[in-house]
C-alpha cells in the first residue's frame, strides 16, 4: 500500500446483502434485554434520513438495521475512516451495548450506546 493510498476510500463495503433486514430502535432492542452486547457487522451513514446524516449499525445474525443516535454520527465517521477499526468490524471484535438516560432538557428517556470490545 502507498503512502496515499489510505485517502482512496470512496465508501466502505462491508459486503453484506442488507436486503430484507429490518430497522430497529435503540428502545426495542433495549425492552427485549438491557445486558445485551450487540455485535457490529458494518456501520454506514443513512444519508436518506428526514434529520440529515444518521448512523446505523448492521447485526447480520438478527437481520437488523439498528438506528443509532444522532450524536453518534460524527463518531460513526470517523470509525468508516479507521482501517484498524474496519478490519476489528468484519472480525467480529466490535459491538454496543444500550444504557437508558433521561434527557434534562426535555424530560424524556433517551437511549445510548457504549461502543464494545468483543474477545476474538
Amino acid at each position: 500500500m502507498g503512502l496515499m493510498d489510505k485517502y482512496n476510500k470512496g465508501g466502505v463495503i462491508f459486503d453484506i446483502n442488507i436486503e430484507g433486514f429490518n430497522f430497529t430502535s435503540l428502545k426495542a432492542l433495549f425492552d427485549k434485554d438491557p445486558s445485551i452486547i450487540y455485535p457490529i457487522d458494518g456501520l454506514y451513514i443513512n444519508k436518506k434520513s428526514d434529520f440529515g446524516d444518521h448512523p446505523v449499525a448492521i447485526v447480520a445474525k438478527d437481520g437488523l438495521l439498528v438506528d443509532l443516535p444522532g450524536h453518534e454520527t460524527e463518531t460513526v465517521k470517523e470509525i468508516l475512516k479507521d482501517e484498524e477499526a474496519i478490519e476489528a468490524i468484519k472480525a467480529g471484535k466490535v459491538g454496543f451495548s444500550i444504557h437508558q438516560y433521561e434527557q434534562k432538557k426535555y424530560k424524556k428517556v433517551c437511549y445510548g450506546i457504549h461502543w464494545e470490545d468483543i474477545a476474538g
